[in-house]
């Protein structure tokens, strides 16, 4: 990941990590902010990695769902999705989406247990902890309104 400010060089470390060991990847932006510098830098790595990359566009409630994707489409990364995980809102749809497919894909690249890896990136405050624990049904992940709540990697089976 391209250095941008506001990303201080251990959590770009980890983010280069996941998406290094990641089957797919789910980038997670705010649609109430909009599009921002460091999404832009982070959208450029990701295309960089060849890896399948699904843009989610947190903290959509109340927006009409094409409006809340609109700026981000600029971002190259196909059609982007809105969802609310606070509320769960698009979550089903987010991982249907992520998990299409993969079945079919080569059984050599998967994990020797069957896993699918799935890095969630996003830039600070957009929702990564929310929407993780939203997907997995439990708290796993401490979810703050302050920014860099979670600065560590951590791996959910």
């Amino acid at each position: 990941v391209e250095h941008a400010s506001g990303l201080d060089a251990q959590m770009q470390r980890q983010a280069e990590r996941a998406i290094a060991e990641a089957d797919r990847i789910v980038f997670v932006v705010d649609a109430r902010t909009g599009l921002v510098r460091e999404d832009q830098f982070v959208a450029r790595a990701l295309l960089r990695s060849g890896k399948p990359v699904f843009l989610a566009v947190n903290k959509a409630e109340g927006i009409d769902p094409g409006f809340a994707g609109a700026d981000f489409h600029s971002l190259g990364l196909g059609l982007p999705l809105a969802i609310a995980a606070s509320h769960g809102d698009g979550c089903g749809d987010l991982m249907d989406r992520v998990l299409a497919g993969f079945e079919a894909e080569n059984e050599a690249e998967r994990e020797e247990d069957g896993s699918i890896r799935i890095a969630v990136i996003g830039r600070p405050n957009v929702g990564k902890s929310t929407l993780i624990n939203r997907l997995i049904g439990d708290e796993r992940v401490i979810a703050s309104e302050v920014p860099g709540t979670t600065r560590d990697s951590i791996l959910v089976p």
